[in-house]
């Protein structure tokens, strides 16, 4: 059975793939609906593709290493999402 930090990792793993899936697929909407995206620039599809990309790497790792229990391939998963997010803190708290 599978603990509660398991369960976790793997939903987040799940919520990282089909993210990057979801923009890998639909770019031009990702770049249309998310809110102050086009304050960053103008729509850039290798740039968004990149992201997807690494957001799909990252879900599959978290379920991966959560999966197999492997605590290097969870901080390899865990450690892009997170220093996107404070870079996007930081975007927030200068604004």
């Amino acid at each position: 059975m599978k603990n509660v930090s398991q369960i976790l990792l793997i939903i987040f793993g799940a919520y990282f793939g089909l993210t990057g899936l979801y923009i890998f697929l639909a770019p031009e909407t990702f770049y249309r609906l998310t809110p102050g995206l086009a304050d960053m620039g103008p729509y850039n599809f290798h740039f968004i593709r990149d992201v997807s990309l690494t957001f799909l790497v990252c879900g599959l790792a978290l379920v991966y290493g959560a999966r197999k229990q492997l605590k290097p391939v969870l901080i390899f998963g865990a450690a892009w999402p997170f220093l996107h997010a404070l870079f996007h803190l930081q975007i927030w708290g200068h604004r």
